[in-house]
Formats: structure tokens, sequence, C-alpha cells
């Protein structure tokens, strides 16, 4: 699934403001995800070398992180149709709830 530059931006920024509104921090992610610090950085920002299952993954654990904060997640790109689309062309993992620090 090929991103324009439009849908790009949109993504990183959706992707930063969900995970200010979780309140969630890099070093919490990375330990629930069991990545490193620059990796999260990297998948917010769609930065070279952001892997797209990684971009879902993280999409989905600030998603869960939003709702368990007692907000409502709107992703305008990163949507459930681009999932199935996704899914199909690459596969995806499951998102780890915040604070399971990587189990």
């Amino acid at each position: 699934m090929a991103l324009d530059s439009r849908q790009q931006h949109q993504v990183r920024v959706e992707l930063e403001q969900h995970f200010a509104l979780a309140g969630l921090t890099d070093e919490e992610a990375a330990a629930d995800l069991g990545w490193d610090i620059a990796r999260v950085r990297r998948t917010i920002e769609l930065a070279h070398g952001a892997e797209p299952v990684d971009v879902w993954q993280l999409r989905d654990y600030i998603a869960r992180a939003v709702k368990d904060a007692g907000h409502h997640p709107t992703f305008t790109v990163l949507t459930s149709g681009n999932r199935l689309r996704a899914r199909l062309w690459f596969g995806l993992r499951p998102a780890p709830r915040r604070g399971t620090r990587g189990r």
C-alpha cells in the first residue's frame, strides 16, 4: 500500500496527535512494543526504513491507548478498509496493550 506525500503527511500528523492524546512516551511505547526508541520515532515519522507492518502495529497500539484513555481515535488514511489491503499485502502483527512491556 503506497501512500502519496499528502497521505504520508496526514499519517504522521495523526500518529503524533493520537500519541500525545493517549499520553504516551517514546520510552513507554518502545518498551511495550519491544522496540528501541529510534524505531518508534522512525515509524511515527514514516522516516526512511520505517516498515509498513510497524506502522500498522504502532497505529493499533496508539488507537488502543487512546480508547483506554477514554477518547475516540480517528484515522483518515490508516482506516479499516486500508487495513484489509495491508493485511493482504504484507500481513499484520497484533499490537500489545499499553503497559505490557513487550509481552
